[in-house]
Order: structure tokens, then sequence, then C-alpha cells
């Protein structure tokens, strides 16, 4: 009898665990915050298990809803301006390897066949973003973190983009990736601040490896002093944003990818958030000649007329979303299948070499599990050089 009831009460302490968990910031924007806190901040490399441990993030209040619509062509914007932290050539990345993956044939960035020299479509550039809510999720609600990471890579290869910001990532969700997804290598730096390492939060890039050369990676945090890490006054979190240069392997075609998760509980963060971020965009275009093309991706926690996108409009970038008619009222936070209507809070900007011919919400679960509590957000792009 005793047995009996030790084994109920661990099972039952177990499931208090699993349903607890502390806040990061009190925001109620679109994204509030029913997610934990901070701590370290580091490159992430698998072979390293001294890796300092992280954050978290938020969790939210957005909507999912129908599907999308078709897409036109659009044009390129411009570029932005201002100082953020300085870069590093081929800075620190995370996981790579294995051999090339397997693609869709139509998918740009995609490698065909099986053999060891893959083929890509070089007119093209497939750009994609997903709040991946990694630590987070229930086992008795059939959202658990392991389950949805094998979502997630049968998605990213599928979608075959040339790169992906993320959000929300961890290092476990990094560690299987490098095994799921061989085709990709990975960039990010842990933001700092979170009590425990599955916590702890990523905005990271994934880019196909085989069709790109790494030429600089680089992170900075979303405060008063973004060289180091840090967190803005009143912000729930620590936020970066994390960026990469790649080059083409085979056509020389160059582009900066940066990606943001901005706060969800200061609405002064997320001003300054899209400032430096719009700040360091311009920083790289004068660096690499004064017609670098640009990709901007994150989870805004705000809409697209806020105050946090308005520094990159002002800077000549431009959503993607705006030649998908239908975007506009699509929400890309669904909160586990909770919202059924909205607006986008995830976004893609691009500005340069770049002409935007799809916007896609990818708003329809693929499995038995939704992949995350955002949807993903692709756009595909024709390159104008």
């Amino acid at each position: 009898m005793k047995s009996r009831f030790m084994k109920f009460l661990a099972l039952s302490m177990s499931a208090v665990a699993l349903f607890s968990f502390a806040s990061c910031g009190g925001g109620t924007d679109p994204e509030s915050s029913t997610r934990p806190s901070e701590s370290a901040a580091a490159v992430f490399d698998p072979s390293d298990p001294t890796a300092p441990s992280q954050t978290q993030d938020e969790a939210a209040g957005e909507t999912p809803s129908p599907t999308g619509g078709n897409q036109q062509q659009s044009g390129s914007g411009g570029t932005g301006g201002g100082n953020a932290s300085g870069g590093n050539t081929a800075g620190g990345s995370g996981i790579s390897g294995g051999d090339s993956q397997g693609g869709g044939n139509n998918s740009p960035g995609g490698a065909g066949g099986t053999d060891s020299t893959p083929t890509f479509d070089n007119t093209r550039l497939r750009i994609a973003s997903y709040n991946t809510a990694a630590p987070w999720g229930s086992f008795w609600q059939g959202t658990a973190s392991g389950t949805r990471v094998k979502l997630f890579a049968e998605e990213l290869k599928a979608l075959a983009p040339d790169s992906m910001g993320v959000q929300e990532i961890n290092s476990d969700w990094v560690g299987k990736l490098a095994e799921s997804a061989p085709g990709y290598a990975y960039y990010g730096v842990k933001r700092g601040g979170d009590k425990n390492e599955k916590e702890s939060e990523m905005s990271g890039i994934f880019y196909l490896k085989d069709k790109y050369d790494l030429l600089e990676s680089d992170t900075f945090w979303i405060s008063e002093t973004p060289d180091v890490m840090s967190k803005y006054p009143g912000a729930g979190c620590n936020r970066v944003c994390s960026y990469v240069v790649l080059k083409n392997k085979q056509t020389g075609f160059t582009y900066a990818h940066l990606n943001t998760h901005l706060d969800n509980a200061s609405e002064d963060a997320r001003i300054l958030g899209g400032k430096l971020v719009a700040q360091k965009a311009q920083d790289l275009n004068k660096k690499y000649g004064g017609s670098l093309t640009t990709i901007v991706t994150g989870d805004f926690n705000q809409y697209l007329t806020s105050t946090a996108c308005a520094p990159l409009l002002d800077a000549g970038y431009k959503s993607a979303s705006a030649v998908n008619p239908n975007a506009e009222n699509m929400p890309t936070y669904h909160g586990w299948g909770e919202y059924t209507s909205g607006h986008p809070i995830d976004f893609i900007f691009y500005g340069g070499a770049l002409g935007a011919q799809s916007f896609t919400i990818h708003n329809q679960k693929t499995g038995s599990s939704y992949t995350s509590d955002h949807w993903c957000i692709s756009a595909d792009f024709s390159i104008q050089e």
C-alpha cells in the first residue's frame, strides 16, 4: 500500500512540474507572457558540454485563421540606417554537419536528389521565419517538445528555405536538428538571463550549408549596451538579434539575414529593438558596398503598423506580406489552436535586389500535434541582380 502511494505521489509531482512555469515579463501585447525568465549567453556549440544555460520566452495572445491567398509580384525595398554592435567575420556558429539533404525539386534552395553534389535554383530565394516555442508545450495536451521538434524537422526539410530565422529555439532542438536536418548549418547565441538550459532561448538562423558560405555572423542585445549580454530596463527578458551574411557558392550572390524576437512586456524595448535592427542592417549594407540584399525576420510582438516595425519601414524595407492581400487579417500566433482570427506579429522584411513573389502563413497542422504556438511564415523572392 505504501509503495502504491509513493508511486502515486511521484506521478502527481511530475504532473505539477509539467504544468508549472514562471513568467517572462508581464506584457499584455499581442504575445503576452505566459512563459519563464532568463540566464547566461554564449554561442552554442553542441560539442561543448560546458556551454552556459540560458533563457526562454513569453507566451502570447494572438490568433490563427484561414489559409493564405495567392501572391503577386512586389518591388524591393531600400536599406536602413544607424549603428548597432560590430560583426565578427565568420563568427561562431552552431550546428552543421552531414551530407546535403534531399529537397523538393520546385523548392528554391532545396537540394535535389541524393548524390553528393546537390543542385539549387539560383534565380530565387526562399526565406522563412518560425517561433518554435521549443521549451514549451504539454505532454498531456499532445504538444510535448520532443514530439514537436520532429515535426519542425519535417517542415524545415519540406519547405527547404535558403535560410530560416527561428525564435524561442533552445540547445536541445538545435542538437536534434543537427541529425534530422543535416542539410542545414545553424548560427545562434543564447540571449542569457534564463534559469536553466531548457528555457534558454536563441534567435538563430538555419541556412543551406551546401549552397552558401558563411561570410560573417554576430549577435547584439536589444538593450542600452548591445555589445554585451544585457536586458533593457523594464523588458520582460533579455532580447537579441543574430545575423549571418551568406554568399552563394556558385553565383556569388550575397545577402544578410537578421533575425530577432522583440520584447513582450515593454513598448520602449520594442521601439529600441526596431531601431537597432534597422541600424545594423545599414551598417552591413555600407560594409558590403552599399547594395547588400537584406532580410529581416522575427517575432515583433506587435502588428505591422506598430512602433516596433516603423524603423524598418521608414528605412525603406518592405514587408513581404504586402503581396498577399489576405495576410493582414491572418494571425501568426495561434496559442496552440486557440485563436482563429487576428493579425500577424511575425514578419519578413526585405531590401535590395529582390522582388517578392509570394508570402504564406502556413496555418495548417502537419501532424497530430501543433509544431508550435505560432505558424511558420515564408516568402519567395526573385533575385534581380
